[in-house]
């Protein structure tokens, strides 16, 4: 089994530049459909609905969908249904915002939605996220964390289901953010909330995303503050070990039924060597490479290839 790393010029290919009317995507098609349920305000426009209701919405728009861009619906099944529809997610974050003289978690600058503890709600994320954000809002407002936090961009959260790893994502590192974020993560790890390792990531930019928006020239500015070096999952019986970085299914719940599916759609195929393309750590790679003879798993992150 090999793992590799593209070349940095062969990685990405600029598509062609596309108008507004020549989209004709999934979320226009459902909004259409749905008059009203979709709501630019709202984060999660979805996830207040019967999740049987979710699911034929969504399959409705997704067929109209394949049928706009000629693509043979008649051959794909509907979407997957979720073992584990709501608080699911393993990864989430909150933006650190500075609101009326207090600091508050919200998805985004935008968004209106904050519950009277300073933690915006999420139903598609685990009670134990919300009660650990909990936690970081009201040490923040409540201790002498201020001056660091004005250097928070997000907090995220990733782990799996039984244990949790908090990451502060940060526009500057030096000795006192450390001290600091350093004296507050044994806080959170002697709260009784399941975190196992903490560790800082170190974005300038503030971007909008989990980590940067693009990647750094310079080496990953990365500090643990405790716990292991690693995140852990596990799946059919497989362990697996990744960077606190490294991409992961955010559904782990749906992932056996994935790659049952995948070995079905293969089990016609009958190929010497199986390519994944953006393999992570491997997941696919793991548990699909007894029906080939080569499994070649291609990733362009380097910590990612490193786990895998």
């Amino acid at each position: 089994m090999f793992f590799k790393k593209p070349k940095a010029d062969n990685m990405r290919v600029d598509e062609p530049e596309k108008t507004e009317e020549k989209i004709y995507s999934f979320q226009k098609i459902f909004a259409r459909q749905n008059p009203g349920i979709l709501k630019t305000s709202e984060v999660e426009p979805l996830s207040n609905l019967d999740y049987k209701k979710e699911l034929n919405l969504k399959n409705e728009a997704f067929r109209e969908f394949l049928n706009a861009n000629k693509i043979h619906a008649e051959k794909i099944d509907d979407i997957l249904p979720s073992p584990k529809p709501r608080q699911y997610r393993t990864t989430t974050k909150r933006k650190v915002i500075l609101q009326k003289g207090k600091f508050v978690l919200n998805f985004n600058e935008s968004a209106k939605y904050i519950s009277n503890d300073g933690v915006a709600f999420s139903n598609l994320e685990p009670e134990e996220h919300l009660n650990i954000y909990k936690f970081i809002i009201k040490q923040i407002n409540e201790t002498n964390l201020k001056i660091t936090a004005r250097h928070l961009n997000y907090i995220i959260i990733r782990g799996n289901y039984r244990e949790f790893s908090v990451i502060f994502n940060v526009d500057k590192l030096h000795a006192k953010i450390i001290k600091s974020l350093k004296d507050f993560s044994g806080r959170i790890k002697d709260a009784n909330l399941k975190v196992m390792s903490s560790f800082i990531f170190v974005d300038p930019l503030k971007s909008d995303y989990y980590f940067e928006s693009s990647t750094p020239d310079i080496p990953l500015r990365f500090k643990k503050l405790f716990g292991p070096d690693k995140l852990f999952k596990e799946f059919k019986g497989k362990k697996f070990s990744l960077h606190p970085t490294s991409f992961s299914q955010v559904n782990e719940s749906v992932v056996p039924l994935m790659i049952e599916k995948i070995r079905k759609m293969l089990s016609n195929c009958h190929f010497e060597r199986l390519v994944d393309l953006y393999c992570g750590y491997g997941l696919f790679s793991v548990f699909l490479n007894d029906s080939f003879d080569e499994v070649i798993g291609i990733d362009s992150a380097k910590l990612s290839i490193e786990s895998a």
